[in-house]
């Protein structure tokens, strides 16, 4: 596999081992390459893109990946999702775009990598959620200062004290209402030189959003993309208190453009935002839901999606009928029990708020402004097998039997025949 690097100008790997023994067992791979002196083949100069995903428990992951960094002196984009950050990464001067996500995040790794890449243009910085998940006091204390041409940053449960960004830099968070509340109503909070632009926010509102996050509610004034959930998972609960959304002062809303609710239980009046054009409501039982101004919001509303479980439909048929007089109507949308309703838009041009995002630093993102060439990220595009029971795969795998022992990574080279690797997903 390595033996294409050398030509390679775009580099996805994902791999893993479920036990540390199954490394062992395949003698080290990673730690043979690391120890190797690569010959020139190997070296990825050539490549722009490198994105990576593995769980792998290799001991010799983190010196694989410092002397694979260090062999692509070209590097423009880099999507990394690793068990953690590796300490001592390579300078990557040319690095514009990076994508970090890591099980466990240190302060010490997060700043040496960032000293690695001067010049980002995006970053996406990341750790994984996890239930009653104890508050990482390291990360939390730290008062972020950035690279000086940063344009884009995105937070994923990551929430620092403070933040230093250069002037006009946008920012995007996703984690918890109730902790990213606290972060921003602490007394030492700023936000310097940019602004917040996305927010996605998981946790329980029942009283409305500006009565139980205030402090959140106070920094939405430049947010164009608001998604709120109940649950980070789609799951149903015996919790029966309805998610509402409430009132929001007129200084909160102006810029948002985009609205996407879900709970299990959901009570929302559609609000006359006057930048508002799409929303999407997806309650999991009932939905209780009423406008604002239906007739203003039939003629703005460019999408609109609601779950078919709502359980006072008077408001709904008042905007049924503001779209009928001008020549609108709601479909249903898809198939299967009870499919949502929807604004009717062309079939070409169909908008899944689900999708919709302006943090400038995911893969959607950035292939829609032209810097990547897919829009998903590298475990879409090269996923792994499914495992059954017995941690064997769920396929027939009786005429690869003889490459039992090169399994586990799997990558795709955009300078090679893509039939070459369209069947390389798997795993240990």
């Amino acid at each position: 596999m390595c033996s294409h690097w050398g030509a390679a100008e775009s580099i996805r790997l994902n791999f893993d081992y479920t036990s540390h023994e199954q490394a062992k067992m395949l003698g080290y791979p990673l730690g043979m390459m690391a120890a190797a002196t690569a010959p020139e083949a190997q070296q990825p100069a050539k490549a722009t893109v490198l994105q990576i995903a593995t769980n792998s428990s290799d001991p010799d992951l983190d010196p694989w990946l410092c002397r694979l960094l260090a062999g692509a002196p070209n590097l423009a984009v880099a999507e990394l999702n690793l068990p953690r950050i590796p300490p001592g990464i390579p300078a990557m001067p040319n690095l514009a775009h990076l994508l970090l996500r890591a099980q466990r995040t240190c302060l010490a790794d997060i700043q040496s990598a960032l000293q690695a890449a001067p010049n980002l243009k995006t970053l996406l910085l990341g750790q994984d959620w996890c239930l009653d998940q104890a508050p990482n006091d390291d990360i939390t204390a730290w008062d972020m200062v950035l690279p000086p041409r940063l344009q884009h940053l995105s937070l994923e449960y990551i929430n620092p004290s403070s933040l230093t960004v250069p002037e006009g830099c946008t920012i995007s968070f996703t984690g918890m209402l109730k902790e990213l509340d606290g972060v921003f109503g602490a007394a030492g909070w700023k936000l310097r030189g940019g602004c917040l632009k996305m927010l996605d926010a998981y946790g329980f509102c029942n009283n409305g959003l500006a009565s139980e996050y205030p402090s959140l509610v106070a920094n939405l004034s430049g947010v164009e993309v608001l998604r709120l959930a109940e649950r980070p998972f789609h799951t149903i609960s015996s919790a029966t208190d309805e998610w509402v959304l409430g009132q929001l002062p007129q200084e909160a809303t102006s810029c948002i453009t985009t609205l996407h609710l879900t709970a299990q239980e959901l009570a929302v009046t559609v609000p006359s935002w006057p930048a508002l054009r799409h929303v999407k409501l997806d309650a999991h039982m009932y939905l209780m839901l009423d406008f604002e101004d239906a007739e203003a919001l039939a003629t703005t509303l460019q999408s609109f999606e609601i779950s078919s479980s709502v359980e006072d439909r008077a408001g709904l048929k008042q905007f049924q009928r503001a779209l009928a007089a001008q020549g609108k109507r709601l479909v249903t949308r898809g198939k299967g029990y009870e499919p949502p309703e929807a604004l009717e838009q062309p079939p070409d041009a169909i908008t899944d708020v689900a999708k919709m995002c302006c943090c400038g630093c995911c893969t959607a993102c950035l292939s829609e402004d032209g810097t990547l060439g897919d829009a998903r990220s590298v475990r879409e595009i090269v996923a792994l097998r499914g495992d059954g029971p017995s941690g064997e795969s769920d396929e027939d795998d009786s005429e690869d039997d003889e490459f039992d022992d090169e399994e586990g990574f799997y990558s795709d080279e955009e300078e090679e025949d893509s039939d070459e690797y369209d069947e390389s997903d798997g795993e240990l």
